[in-house]
């Protein structure tokens, strides 16, 4: 690629590699049957964002690719037919992070401003449901999931580390 890779997604169950670009750019590819994945065949390449892609997921039912970036957009991109593109979200802050949680279909973004949003994928396109302040205003780098202990860990450029209690899917609200 002739810019930096920002951030990868592999989905195993349907053998697809998303990359994400510094310029904007996202590429999706299938990995060739029998050859170990040595071979990968081109399925788009998707130039919506305007700058660093920082966030990517795609749910394996539907093939729906979620992107988010620093030019404060988060797309949803039908894998099936690349040309269909739906702006989700034009933030105020550029995106940090994309957590896809395909179980209980929702997906976490954090930005540059400390905040941590949920959207839900029981509607399409995906919903908002609740938006949370972080311990700390600057922007979020580092997220992690824990699903088994239910709880959301970010680390911010400040050196600040926030642990929340992550609520169960449809109950998005009760985040702590």
């Amino acid at each position: 690629f002739p810019v930096q890779t920002g951030v990868i997604h592999w989905d195993d169950i349907n053998e697809i590699y998303c990359i994400g670009l510094d310029d904007g750019r996202v590429f999706a590819y299938k990995g060739v049957p029998n050859t170990n994945y040595l071979q990968m065949k081109e399925i788009c390449e998707l130039s919506f964002h305007t700058d660093r892609v920082m966030g990517l997921g795609l749910d394996p039912k539907n093939l729906n690719l979620y992107s988010c970036s620093t030019d404060k957009t988060f797309f949803v991109t039908d894998l099936k037919n690349s040309t269909s593109n739906i702006l989700i979200n034009m933030g105020l802050s550029g995106y940090t992070n994309l957590e896809l949680d395909s179980a209980n279909q929702r997906v976490f973004l954090t930005n540059e401003n400390g905040e941590l949003s949920v959207y839900s994928l029981y509607t399409f396109p995906p919903v908002l449901v609740r938006n949370l302040q972080t311990s700390s205003l600057s922007s979020i780098r580092a997220f992690h999931i824990d699903p088994k202990n239910n709880y959301i860990f970010t680390g911010n450029v400040g050196g600040k580390i926030c642990i929340m209690n992550l609520a169960p899917a449809k109950k998005e609200r009760l985040i702590s």
